[in-house]
């Protein structure tokens, strides 16, 4: 990763009449997450090669074709049978079929002509990488423009555009994003990724779910795919064998039980980056943030956990793109229990460093 020089966020050349649509992408190794100025989309990071179209009774929104082989994506791909390697070279990961297969099957989603910034990992954060997606998804998608930043960066630039507050030079923000594979851990001083102090773990809810499934196995006396838990947990679908369901209430328990086992390594993990005095502030973001959020606050106390964690970089995205296009940063989630406050837009002389390489 290199440090780049602060972006002032102001209005893009406009290309035609109209505003683009302005799109935030998170397309991560557990789920893809898009906002649109009037829709969330969600889906499961699951690619399978199918051979016709007989195999599958999934709608045809979820059946993508890339370099002349069809696919499935999203939650029918466990009851489909093999599935695509769980991201093997994950910093070359936008450069296989499945990553392709995601974006593309992002596109019914995404209107034509949209301004769509997506994030990656900061661990892989290269201007090399950004170049790569960029051209991956303007090969894919239909769109005007696509920007790229790092995961975490894009959380905590959520955060202060939705408050409406913009860190000063000197007071230090801390982000912790743990997600499916990886765990960012952003450090930035103002608007500034400070690189000393930023870096991406190979630790995610994936651990937990292994976990869980080894042992949720047992019971069950099958194999038990760790996706399974994952879905299980969101209860888009039960984990059963032969008529008998796995209770919900036994899965949840397992599942917090490992987060509290591994959350000391995370830790430990963190405070290799981060010295005790450092940040002032601490953000949590990510799905991971609903398991882990008490075992990180009896370390961190003051860390806040962002509202709709698993969401925060998307709709970090969504709202810079926003700004970027001459328009009010407008928190487009409707939720009086967690927005306390109102949305606010920044002002066109506000700058935050996207990390964009």
């Amino acid at each position: 990763m290199r440090r780049s020089t602060p972006q002032r966020i102001v209005p893009v050349a406009r290309q035609g009449k109209s505003t683009p649509d302005a799109i935030g992408l998170d397309i991560g190794y557990g789920d893809v997450k898009l906002v649109t100025p009037d829709n969330r989309v969600s889906y499961p990071s699951l690619v399978a090669p199918i051979e016709s179209r007989a195999q599958v009774a999934e709608d045809d929104a979820d059946i993508v074709t890339i370099n002349g082989t069809r696919y499935l994506v999203g939650d029918g791909v466990l009851s489909h049978g093999q599935r695509l390697k769980d991201h093997e070279g994950l910093d070359e990961w936008w450069e296989s079929d499945a990553y392709r297969a995601l974006v593309t099957r992002a596109q019914a989603s995404i209107p034509r002509d949209s301004h769509v910034v997506v994030c990656i990992p900061a661990r892989a954060f290269s201007s090399d990488a950004v170049a790569r997606v960029r051209r991956v998804l303007q090969g894919a998608l239909d769109v005007q423009a696509v920007e790229v930043i790092a995961q975490g960066t894009a959380a905590a630039m959520g955060h202060y555009l939705r408050t409406g507050r913009q860190p000063e030079t000197g007071e230090t923000t801390g982000v912790i994003d743990v997600g499916s594979r990886t765990t960012e851990v952003i450090g930035l001083d103002g608007r500034r990724p400070v690189y000393p102090r930023t870096t991406g773990l190979l630790f995610g809810l994936a651990r937990v779910w292994e976990v869980v499934a080894s042992h949720a196995g047992n019971e069950l006396n099958r194999m038990v795919d760790p996706r399974e838990v994952a879905l299980a947990v969101r209860q888009k679908r039960s984990l059963r064998t032969r008529g008998r369901i796995f209770p919900i209430e036994s899965l949840l328990t397992m599942v917090q039980a490992a987060a509290n086992a591994i959350a000391r390594d995370l830790i430990a993990g963190i405070e290799r980056v981060w010295p005790p005095e450092f940040p002032e502030t601490v953000l949590l973001a990510g799905g991971g943030a609903y398991y882990l959020a008490d075992r990180l606050k009896e370390w961190r106390p003051d860390l806040e956990v962002l509202p709709h964690p698993e969401w925060a970089n998307a709709l970090g995205c969504f709202l810079y793109v926003r700004v970027r296009l001459g328009l009010p940063a407008r928190w487009p989630i409707q939720d009086e229990a967690v927005m306390e406050t109102a949305p606010a837009a920044a002002g066109d002389g506000d700058r935050f460093d996207t990390g964009n390489a």
